[in-house]
């Protein structure tokens, strides 16, 4: 840790940002969309790359926001009609990354698509005293 010390930055940002995530979801949200731009690969130990810090910012957000769910005792989603085509749109496209000449690069890519489609679908639903807001965002 002492040879590198953006490491330890970059856990303390890490942790700044899920307290952020779950005290202020909106914020949290917004930050994600602002770094983007900015998101550079890094490769990390399997010969995959990730995206710093957008796709750290998202597991991290994703986590914030399942505990506060969790602590609030209510984890579950409204309904929704587009709940089932999303669920067999990444079923097939699972399938098909399986099936693949190169299955585990695939669902990497899998898990980190599903990740960016969690987190900016899953924002409609964080305001649960807020019904109007998913009825405005989610048919």
């Amino acid at each position: 840790m002492l040879e590198q010390p953006l490491l330890g930055a970059a856990a303390a940002a890490g942790l700044a940002y899920l307290l952020l995530a779950y005290r202020h979801s909106d914020l949290a949200w917004a930050a994600v969309w602002l770094a983007f731009p900015f998101s550079v690969e890094v490769g990390i130990p399997g010969g995959n790359a990730i995206y710093v810090p957008t796709e750290p910012m998202i597991v991290l957000a994703l986590s914030a926001w399942a505990m506060r769910s969790l602590a609030q005792g209510r984890p579950r989603l409204h309904g929704s009609i587009l709940h089932a085509p999303l669920a067999v749109l990444a079923t097939v496209a699972l399938v098909s990354v399986a099936l693949s000449s190169h299955p585990l690069l695939g669902v990497k890519a899998w898990i980190i698509a599903a990740g960016y489609a969690a987190f900016a679908y899953l924002y409609c639903f964080l305001k649960r005293n807020d019904a109007s807001r998913a009825e405005r965002w989610i048919p």
